[in-house]
């Protein structure tokens, strides 16, 4: 598919700009003390801002080190080093970061392997003695998280897949052969929750089989990037049948339901734009695995049908380039807000349709 008929170049511009200027202001609004974890005049009514939150603020510098060469003028990189500075301010004495919102003392297992993702990323491009000493704090209390594979997986949903990734990609960086060990571990188990028609046992928050499109996105993005690092074959093949049951759904309606069960039931009265999004980037790394045009060709498809959720910001100017939790806005899906981490992912797509 020709990816001109997708997007032009200056719709592309246009869109890639105004989800960046959010990003940007997202982090201004807390005096550049991480991404602001949603944006919401109902919850919020004068700034419409909340607190930094840590965990999505660790990927998000991945956007924005991706989109830096594309918008040198926006100071893309200074930002994500400014993240990158203020993460390490929220690791806690055990080497583990938090859970929740900016100043949580609660470890998290997830959320400290969303934060290496952009930590890793940092020190690949800049060495820094303080963020090293941090990375390896963080393994090390990984490492003793993973004692127990089979408990743990036994205990942990489905999208744990991606904090496995998260973390795998730490243990390559520090080259803790020991670590990785004990994350495929955990991943085999977890893999056991694959079924035959695409979907994945305990793939929704709290463990549940019905789930939003946001963490099913999350499990398959994880399988699949281990399975590219590992070579697990099977891996690959289980998610080509995820993503055909895809293809399927949206030759019914180009968007999503908003959440499916294990049996692909879906509830179609709202969407959730960040899990059609990160769909979309599922099958955009299909096609970089297998070269096969259809995963490409799909991936376009998924984000095509999204790209006008987008805000415009006519009535408030804080909400130009916003992607809102749920369509509508009051669906069950982050109901009345625009998550930061709705927009990470729209732009992420956004520059798969133009490679």
């Amino acid at each position: 598919m020709d990816n001109s008929q997708i997007i032009s170049t200056e719709e592309w511009q246009r869109r890639a700009t105004a989800g960046l200027g959010w990003l940007i202001r997202s982090i201004d609004a807390t005096e550049r003390k991480g991404s602001s974890h949603i944006f919401s005049r109902w919850r919020y009514p004068v700034s419409g801002w909340h607190l930094g939150y840590p965990e999505t603020t660790g990927y998000i510098i991945e956007t924005l080190l991706d989109y830096h060469p594309y918008f040198p003028s926006l100071q893309l990189e200074d930002y994500a080093f400014e993240c990158g500075n203020w993460l390490l301010t929220q690791q806690l004495a055990d080497g583990s970061f938090p859970a929740l919102l900016a100043g949580s003392q609660t470890p998290s297992f997830f959320n400290s392997g969303m934060i290496a993702f952009g930590l890793v990323r940092l020190q690949e491009r800049k060495f820094d003695e303080i963020r090293e000493d941090a990375l390896a704090d963080l393994a090390i209390w990984a490492g003793k998280q993973l004692i127990n594979p089979v408990q743990f997986a036994e205990r942990s949903a489905s999208y744990y897949s991606r904090a496995i990734w998260g973390f795998t990609l730490l243990s390559r960086y520090l080259k803790d052969e020991l670590l990785e060990q004990k994350l495929k571990a955990i991943a085999l188990k977890l893999s056991e929750k694959i079924k035959d028609n695409g979907a994945v046992l305990a793939w929704g928050f709290n463990a549940k089989d019905r789930a939003f499109t946001h963490t099913i996105a999350y499990s398959w993005r994880g399988f699949l990037e281990l399975a590219d690092l590992w070579q697990m074959n099977d891996w690959i093949e289980n998610c080509k049948v995820f993503l055909q049951k895809l293809e399927s759904e949206i030759i019914k309606s180009p968007f999503l339901a908003g959440d499916y069960d294990t049996e692909w039931d879906g509830n179609y009265q709202y969407r959730c734009v960040t899990g059609q999004a990160q769909c979309s980037l599922i099958a955009f790394r299909m096609f970089d695995i297998t070269g096969e045009n259809k995963y490409s060709e799909l991936g376009n498809k998924l984000m095509k049908a999204i790209l006008r959720d987008q805000k415009e910001g006519k009535f408030d100017p804080q909400l130009k380039g916003a992607i809102p939790g749920s369509v509508p806005l009051w669906g069950p899906y982050m109901r009345g807000k625009y998550p930061n981490w709705a927009v990470k992912f729209y732009l992420d797509g956004l520059k798969k349709i133009r490679e």
